[in-house]
């Protein structure tokens, strides 16, 4: 009977020992488990953290990328002209009538002993030709019946014709007797068939 009990109590000991040993390995194995089950959580749970902030930066990115599209697109042809126009919007300068510098200068001499016919001359003349400006009136040396026109500035030939047809005359050189005037371009001188012809 003491050798049973002896027998029993050796085999519950071994058994526990046995017990002991291999819940040992299962506690290791467990806790190994475990922690790589959170870590494996933690990470993934990280990853989808980051994920997450990637989605919601871009947006943002986008944003700021279309922003910079449209503050660097090219001007339209439409602004441009529109801008253009502002700019060119300023009054131009209206043309003015020329003045005495750009008109032609004329020099009228009296060839008659008729009183105030340069005068005469002048205004009719300047009435008919307003590209022209009288700058000298004076008396001719000598006596003339037909009204003559001369060229002293070759550049107003044509216009010097145009007024020789005016007063019925016809363009020459300058006569011997007469002296060229100093600022004019055309001299006319009258004589007494432009009184006939342009009466008072």
């Amino acid at each position: 009977m003491g050798n049973n009990r002896i027998g029993s109590e050796s085999a519950k000991k071994y058994l526990q020992t046995g017990q002991a040993v291999l819940s040992r390995p299962i506690i290791l194995v467990g806790s190994f488990l475990f922690v790589t089950v959170v870590l494996l959580a933690t990470i993934f749970f990280f990853q989808q953290y980051k994920h997450a902030q990637m989605l919601l930066a871009k947006p943002e990115a986008a944003v700021k990328k279309s922003d910079s599209a449209v503050i660097k697109a090219p001007k339209s042809p439409e602004i441009a002209a529109s801008k253009s126009s502002s700019r060119s919007s300023s009054p131009t300068p209206q043309e003015t009538t020329p003045t005495t510098a750009e008109k032609v200068s004329l020099a009228i001499y009296n060839g008659t002993k008729i009183k105030g016919l340069a005068a005469r001359g002048e205004t009719d003349i300047e009435k008919k030709f307003d590209q022209v400006s009288v700058v000298q009136k004076d008396n001719a040396e000598g006596d003339y019946e037909a009204s003559v026109v001369i060229v002293i500035d070759s550049k107003q030939k044509a216009i010097a014709e145009k007024i020789a047809t005016f007063v019925g005359g016809k363009v020459v050189s300058l006569p011997k007797e007469e002296t060229a005037p100093s600022e004019a371009k055309i001299l006319i001188i009258l004589g007494t068939e432009y009184d006939s012809s342009h009466p008072k």
